[in-house]
């Protein structure tokens, strides 16, 4: 294949992917569209949510999650059969920075560091659009045979507009209130699918940061400096379906200093299986 041919599948394969990411409901809420490839890595890009102005916490979390796992996933797949694709199975995350307020937009540059007979080990740099590093990950993914299931083939969806917004992603990610923040109830929709229609990786992530965050800020002193995530670890047990059925987000500290702490929150089906277990290091200083 000459360079020509290449670059011309290279393009053809970023025009596809982002056809793809719009029909998913998670991808396509946040609005992910891939911005440049090669036959190792990556770059994939996502406009910050935004509420009356000013980023949305909620949907901010998900996009650092989501663009992340995502970014790594797709890296673990290149090199396999266009529309394969990878289930996470496990994934750290370690934060550098927090974003911004002035930042638009972010992006994840993902690459491919190690390929076996059925996993391979990725990793993905977060940035954004001032060029700070805004954290790093790495994790290892299933290889997936291409299998997509959206939009349903009866629904009246428009071709190129995604499912859903942001509105809607942020929404379904607002864990229920309660008396006890160790133990929070959220439903899966279908908003928070995957091509699968399992609840997305990213998601995974990002709902157990915010149960562990409601937990810190339950113990945080009135006026003190709001806790901060150091770096958060998921191990992907089981998947769970995104039909409207909850999951339980149960959080327990491992440590519990005055500096730093440490949570571990399992995600629990409705038959009582642990979907995920992540373990999130907190700091209560800058």
């Amino acid at each position: 294949m000459t360079v020509t041919e290449t670059a011309e599948r290279m393009r053809e394969i970023i025009r596809l992917t982002d056809e793809r990411m719009a029909l998913a409901p998670v991808e396509g809420a946040l609005g992910l569209v891939m911005d440049d490839l090669d036959s190792s890595s990556l770059r994939l890009g996502g406009s910050v949510p935004l509420n009356d102005g000013r980023p949305d916490p909620v949907a901010m979390t998900a996009l650092i999650c989501v663009l992340t796992d995502t970014a790594a996933g797709l890296a673990s797949a290149l090199g396999r059969p266009y529309g394969d694709g990878g289930a996470t199975v496990e994934l750290r995350i370690d934060h550098l920075a927090p974003v911004h307020p002035d930042v638009r937009r972010l992006h994840a540059d993902a690459r491919q560091i190690h390929v076996g007979s059925g996993v391979a080990l990725a990793e993905a740099t977060l940035c954004d659009d001032r060029g700070a590093v805004l954290a790093r990950a790495h994790g290892h993914f299933a290889h997936i045979p291409g299998n997509w299931s959206f939009p349903p083939e009866d629904s009246p969806h428009v071709p190129g507009k995604p499912l859903f917004g942001p509105a809607e992603l942020g929404a379904a990610l607002t864990l229920d209130p309660a008396t006890d923040p160790l133990e929070r109830t959220v439903a899966l929709p279908e908003v928070l699918a995957n091509p699968r229609r399992q609840i997305h990786g990213g998601v995974v992530v990002a709902l157990a940061e915010l149960a562990q965050r409601q937990v810190r800020e339950a113990a945080t002193s009135p006026g003190a400096a709001p806790p901060r995530l150091l770096s958060i670890s998921v191990d992907y047990l089981r998947p769970a379906d995104c039909d409207g059925s909850t999951v339980i987000c149960r959080s327990e500290y491992t440590r519990h200093g005055k500096r730093f702490s440490t949570l571990r929150t399992e995600l629990v089906r409705p038959d009582g299986r642990v979907a995920a277990i992540a373990t999130g290091l907190w700091s209560a200083v800058d």
